[in-house]
């Protein structure tokens, strides 16, 4: 049996990477019994719910200016050479 700490890892990692079946089992298992974890579960749901509309929303993500792009783009290479 799964512990709290093992669901809510997994249900919250579960948009990243998909638990496996057997997991998945374990985890309804586990919700059965489990006030708790359910509720977690329907608050990462309305989370996921609402971070979805909002990209949805928005037409285009704010861009770095050109001058911001350069040094970042030179750090990187300062810090791959090393």
């Amino acid at each position: 049996m799964l512990t709290c700490r093992e669901v809510s890892r997994s249900l919250t990692l579960q948009t990243e990477a998909p638990p496996t079946l057997y997991r998945q089992l374990q985890i309804r298992l586990h919700l059965l019994i489990c006030h708790n974890c359910r509720r977690n579960r329907r608050q990462l749901q309305a989370l996921n719910a609402l971070l979805a509309s909002e990209t949805q929303t928005t037409d285009h993500a704010p861009s770095l200016p050109e001058p911001a792009k350069a040094r970042l783009r030179a750090k990187l290479e300062a810090v791959n050479k090393d």
